[in-house]
């Protein structure tokens, strides 16, 4: 009787080992780049073209390009991103809200504010003008090596 509770004992805890070990070492290893995005449509273009290849994740964001100035709290995610290894692109929403001739003057504040590393891309974009999508949809498109299918010649 001793022997059996001994032998199952010792069943029970390998059992135990078996499935423990089984899901060590199981996590997925991120593929591609790491983007984040904290503006909807942005997020949802960037994951459509980009599909499974890299790893696409969206963030709230309080403010955009009109505020003149980011928030504590968009200074804090923005060393979050850095901190996790991302390397962020910067879309400064409601571009239609501030003149033309204040632009560069706003992308310098949010520049300082988020003390930004040397090359960080920021691109002002308006959705209700369009204005910035063709530069957002060529830099989704370098992000994913996208080349256009070759046309085939009618004979």
């Amino acid at each position: 009787m001793k022997l059996r509770k001994y032998l199952f004992s010792i069943f029970v805890a390998g059992l135990v080992l078996l499935l423990t070990a089984c899901g060590a070492g199981s996590k997925k290893q991120s593929k591609g780049m790491k983007i984040v995005t904290s503006f909807y449509p942005i997020y949802a273009m960037v994951k459509e073209v980009s599909g499974d290849l890299n790893d696409v994740r969206m963030i709230q964001s309080s403010t955009g390009i009109h505020s003149f100035e980011p928030s504590a709290n968009d200074v804090n995610m923005y060393q979050w991103i850095l901190a996790n290894g991302y390397s962020p692109i910067i879309i400064a929403t409601k571009l239609d809200k501030i003149k033309r001739s204040q632009l560069q003057k706003n992308i310098k504040i949010i520049r300082q504010k988020l003390e930004c590393e040397p090359g960080t891309v920021i691109i002002p974009f308006s959705a209700e003008t369009k204005q910035g999508r063709d530069e957002i949809w060529k830099l989704i498109d370098e992000l994913v090596e996208y080349t256009e299918p070759e046309k085939t010649k009618k004979v």
